[in-house]
């Protein structure tokens, strides 16, 4: 007798549970994201200040592909006056990038992240085409509904080094030209 009722209860509860709408989780597959960013980083004399668009599909559990869409303006430091930009010298950079990101921890609430992107820039009106390579960890956080703040560190190069220096007469140019990094900071909507 005592077993039956043990059996009906544990039944009952199970049945309970399974009524009970399950929250999907973040980052499934056959998902999509869709955010915007901005980040900053000081490379020697510039300060570099931009703003994007990334949007992905996640072909797996975690790992997504997709693109990001940017504009950085670069400023000129105080500081130097002899190594501020000249006329002529580029004061923009617009980059496309097909990226890929894996996001190794996740909850209903956080996940980690690892951001890799390659694609073009284009420097200013006279500054040609060049490479630009990302690399970023970073993390999201859930706010609420689809939204979720991103924060990373980006680190980023153009390429090649050669033709990214011959842009500039400035000699911040090689500042610009090699390896940076930065923070960013985003929402994301995910669906």
């Amino acid at each position: 007798m005592k077993l039956v009722v043990a059996v009906a209860i544990v039944g009952a509860s199970l049945e309970v549970r399974a009524a009970e709408p399950t929250p999907a989780a973040p980052f499934r597959r056959r998902g999509g994201e869709l955010g915007l960013f901005a980040d900053s980083s000081i490379a020697s004399q510039l300060t570099l200040v931009g703003v994007g668009l990334r949007g992905g599909y996640f072909l797996r559990e975690s790992v997504e592909i997709g693109g990001e869409l940017q504009a950085t303006v670069l400023l000129a430091s105080p500081t130097d006056p002899s190594q501020r930009p000249r006329a002529g010298d580029p004061t923009a950079a617009f980059r496309v990038a097909p990226m890929v990101r894996w996001i190794p921890l996740r909850t209903e609430s956080f996940a980690a992240y690892l951001l890799a992107a390659v694609g073009p820039q284009v420097l200013g009106a006279r500054g040609g085409v060049l490479g630009h390579a990302v690399a970023a960890p970073g993390a999201t956080i859930h706010l609420g509904g689809r939204v979720w703040l991103d924060l990373a560190i980006r680190f980023s190069l153009s390429f090649p080094g050669g033709r990214c220096r011959a842009a500039f007469s400035a000699p911040a140019a090689p500042g610009f030209c090699e390896l940076q990094f930065g923070p960013q900071i985003g929402l994301l909507a995910v669906f």
